[in-house]
């Protein structure tokens, strides 16, 4: 009996409303799994321009949100209509096997410099958590 007593007040106590409780029922794990998906240096450019310039570049919502719509529209199309093949492939058998290759190297290159730069960022970042800064000549065994 006295733990169902115990039980019950702490559902009374948490009953109670908070922003943080409502935020997290209502956006649910999406704005974690958004962070996760759109990178560190995304979430974090987001934020430190939110936080310089306010509302003053709300009115540029105005022109990404239609072209965001348009582009992932195409590419839903694109998606219909091939068949359920990859844009590299469709490169390949429609266009040209050379053109197909140089598409994917450039791609996987700038997928390295941008996934370095990200380590980068968290790197530092965890230097910075744990009160110390990073070594201002690098780390000595790349040179």
């Amino acid at each position: 009996m006295a733990t169902t007593t115990t039980l019950g007040a702490a559902r009374a106590q948490s009953q109670g409303w908070s922003f943080a409780g409502f935020f997290a029922r209502f956006v649910g794990p999406a704005a974690l799994t958004a962070a996760g998906m759109i990178g560190a240096g995304a979430v974090a450019t987001r934020l430190l321009a939110g936080a310089w310039f306010g509302f003053g570049l709300l009115w540029v919502a105005l022109y990404i949100i239609p072209l965001v719509i348009v582009s992932l529209d195409s590419a839903a199309r694109v998606a219909m209509k091939s068949g359920g093949r990859g844009m590299i492939d469709m490169v390949r058998r429609d266009i040209a096997a050379p053109l197909a290759w140089s598409i994917f190297i450039g791609a996987f290159l700038v997928n390295i410099v941008v996934n370095m730069s990200q380590m980068a960022a968290m790197v530092e970042g965890a230097y910075g958590a744990m009160g110390s800064l990073p070594p201002a000549r690098g780390v000595g065994f790349l040179w």
